[in-house]
């Protein structure tokens, strides 16, 4: 599994360490727990020694029990922790920012919250049941955010149904960081749905409520080996950076190809996730589930497992009706009458043989 952060003791600053959390938190929905592990693992390596640890995080976020329980060990280490947000903290990335003594944001930083969001397979129960999980789920988040900013419980949860995107002087009036640093100035450009901040490039289209001041940005330089073939139109000041994809590639085909590559390349990296997730819940019996999805439907893992028990219970269900079904011929022979007496022994053997063909013909369903 690829970590989402990088630990390492201080060179220059005895007892000290740095943790970079950079890219998307977890690596899959069926692997956060493991992540959230090896983080553990990886902080006690550091040793007991650590007075400061500085985290340093440009992440649009992931998973959530990632998320909570990085936050959870970061608020529990004897270490004074400091968090600098080095271009973005959105959504669960966020919340690991709550687990700090102090949050600093660099110039030209944003800081993301929203509310949990989940896929959702079944009956109209299954629904309600997962929107009252996702309510838990944000009742937790807000009790996060409660202890660092001391806005109300009603104050948060309007700002997370509104996806509030905060600026770095934003952050810190609301309460949600400390200080912002004036000498760490953020790079940020956007391209599309693509924003680089600090050279690390990430996709926002999951989000509804970007600002403004960010869809306003720049797209990033691109540099040429060798002059381009054909040049590029200049990017005016103050043009706004909403175009459709058309236009994109007609304007700036080189930027077009970068962000094609890029997402290319993501789309591969989390097949093969999809693909790995899959195989690993994948047992005999629901091949034509686990290759449907696979190949045509392009189900997550999680909506696979769904299927597989709603299987299972439906499979439960036509063996009960099926086992009363092949039982129902013998029921309905009823109970046997008092035994006749017979004069002969052969009409005693001819009555038993008719009375035994009855039987049968019933079981092959040929009817008198």
């Amino acid at each position: 599994m690829n970590k989402f952060w990088t630990m390492n003791q201080s060179e220059t600053k005895t007892n000290s360490a740095e943790i970079m959390i950079y890219g998307t938190i977890g690596s899959s929905w069926w692997d956060e727990s493991v992540s959230a592990a090896q983080f553990g693992r990886d902080l006690k390596a550091l040793g007991n020694d650590i007075d400061e640890i500085t985290v340093r995080i440009n992440s649009t976020g992931g998973s959530v029990y990632d998320g909570l329980s990085i936050r959870s060990q970061l608020k529990s280490h004897k270490a004074l922790v400091t968090v600098i947000v080095d271009g973005l903290a959105a959504s669960i990335a966020s919340i690991i920012a709550m687990g700090a003594d102090k949050i600093i944001m660099a110039k030209g930083s944003n800081m993301m919250i929203h509310n949990p969001m989940a896929s959702a397979f079944g009956e109209a129960k299954d629904l309600r049941d997962t929107a009252d999980f996702l309510d838990k789920i944000r009742d937790s988040l807000v009790s996060v955010y409660e202890d660092k900013t001391g806005l109300s419980k009603d104050e948060l949860i309007d700002l997370l149904d509104a996806e509030t995107w905060m600026s770095a002087e934003e952050a810190v009036e609301k309460g949600f960081a400390d200080e912002v640093e004036g000498q760490l100035e953020v790079t940020a450009k956007m391209a599309g749905t693509i924003a680089v901040f600090n050279g690390i490039s990430m996709d926002v289209s999951s989000y509804n409520n970007i600002p403004d001041r960010l869809l306003n940005m720049a797209p990033p330089s691109i540099s040429f080996k060798q002059k381009p073939i054909a040049q590029t139109k200049p990017i005016q000041q103050g043009e706004r950076n909403k175009m459709n994809l058309e236009e994109l590639k007609n304007d700036y085909p080189e930027l077009y190809q970068q962000i094609v590559n890029q997402a290319i390349n993501e789309g591969v990296e989390q097949e093969r996730n999809r693909f790995k997730a899959i195989d690993e819940i994948a047992m005999p019996g629901y091949e034509d589930i686990i290759n449907k999805a696979k190949y045509e439907s392009g189900e997550s893992a999680e909506i696979v497992a769904m299927m597989m028990i709603k299987q299972d219970k439906a499979l439960a269900g036509n063996h009960l009706a099926n086992t009363a079904k092949d039982a129902q011929p013998i029921n309905d022979v009823g109970g046997s009458a008092a035994p006749q007496k017979y004069e002969t022994e052969e009409q005693e053997v001819a009555n038993f043989a008719s009375g035994l063909a009855g039987v049968m013909n019933q079981l092959r369903g040929v009817n008198k």
